[in-house]
């Protein structure tokens, strides 16, 4: 069986590397994956093909906001030359199914319709605003052979329940995330921030913008006391300033400036995440957030609001905290519940084995392969 994998933006980042680890797991099962990618960053197509895998670059303008008009002319205007090289693509690969990531990934699912491959169309977000939100279901509805979701709260943000969808968690890297292979005998972050080792750290991990809620997070930890330091890791987008430079201002408002500390864009999470006495998810929306996962793996207690597949993740109080979002209230007493739990540990070995049940590569693979067989039995039949 062959596969067409498509991803909506070419820079090499999480969706293509688990793509690619979740491809190199579905080859002893008989499923052969091409990607196909729209062109720009060329490092994913060179891990692919020192990995044997084929992949293929084509122009693939995509849909943005309505205040970003040239680019949505540009979309419109390119979008017959995406379907028609789409669409070639298929036919001369012998592709079976196509698996079209994104909600707005019109093209390339109009070109897999078109065609004799089966679609597998995999929504996977929950900010696409209406009406394109409508669109998309609608769309997904009439082509896919399959709709495939991120998470159940994807499904239920986009489809009515009649709907009938499946749900693909995206998988961790269980080696990566492995609590007892991130010592740094050379390395503290305690003695990177210069506080006490006995100071408790409270960590997030997120580009800066209104969507993962760090203002929220903020005032929350001003409730918490002067025995802890709250660490902010991702990258300040220039799109965000105005938004970075409201939360400079709070800090200062707060009294607590000293006490925070804005790491940026960093590339060691899975040590970051085990120097952390508390991760803490703050966000408004999310689909399936990986670093809740990342951060259950490396067994660091975890504090997460309650939006997109976050309760699926942690579905109750034996694996961690889930609170309502936007509420300062809520977020600092759980925070001080993690920070001062005696079943923390049990918590933590119990959130390590859930990831390792439902959301390792594997099990991912294996959800991919299921889908694959049953589409493409259906197809044959």
């Amino acid at each position: 069986m062959r596969v067409l994998s498509n991803a909506p933006d070419p820079r090499f980042g999480g969706p293509l590397k688990r793509s690619l680890s979740v491809a190199r797991r579905l080859r002893p099962k008989g499923i052969d994956t091409v990607f196909l990618i729209p062109n720009g960053d060329n490092r994913f197509v060179e891990q692919a093909r020192n990995n044997d895998f084929e992949c293929i670059q084509i122009d693939q303008p995509r849909i943005r906001s309505p205040d970003q008009v040239r680019a949505n002319i540009q979309f419109l205007a390119g979008f017959y030359k995406c379907v028609t090289t789409a669409k070639s693509v298929i036919n001369k690969h012998d592709i079976d199914i196509v698996h079209v990531n994104g909600p707005l990934n019109y093209a390339v699912a109009f070109a897999a319709a078109r065609s004799d491959a089966s679609l597998v169309w995999h929504f996977n977000d929950t900010l696409t605003p209406t009406p394109l939100k409508e669109l998309s279901a609608a769309l997904a509805e009439r082509w896919a052979d399959r709709i495939v979701v991120a998470a159940d709260a994807v499904s239920t943000y986009f489809f009515d329940e009649s709907v009938d969808t499946t749900t693909l968690y995206a998988p961790v890297d269980l080696e990566k995330y492995d609590p007892s292979k991130i010592t740094s005998p050379n390395w503290c972050l305690s003695e990177e921030l210069s506080i006490s080792a006995e100071i408790p750290i409270i960590g997030t991990v997120g580009n800066i913008n209104p969507a993962k809620g760090h203002e929220y997070l903020i005032e929350a930890f001003a409730d918490i006391g002067e025995s802890a330091h709250l660490v902010i890791v991702g990258k300040q987008l220039e799109s965000q300033q105005q938004y970075y430079d409201r939360l400079v201002e709070r800090l200062a408002e707060l009294g607590i400036e000293t006490r925070v500390t804005f790491l940026g864009w960093r590339d060691d999470i899975p040590r970051l995440l085990g120097s952390f006495d508390v991760f803490v998810l703050a966000s408004i929306t999310e689909a399936c957030p990986m670093v809740v996962l990342e951060a259950m793996a490396i067994q660091c207690p975890v504090v997460a609001t309650d939006v997109g597949g976050v309760s699926e993740q942690i579905p109750g109080p034996d694996y961690g905290w889930v609170v309502p979002p936007k509420d300062p209230h809520s977020l600092s007493t759980a925070i001080e519940g993690a920070l001062t739990a005696e079943d923390s540990q049990i918590r933590t070995t119990n959130a390590r084995q859930r990831v390792e049940e439902r959301f390792s590569l594997e099990a991912c693979a294996s959800a991919h392969a299921a889908v694959y067989q049953s589409v493409n039995s259906r197809r044959q039949s």
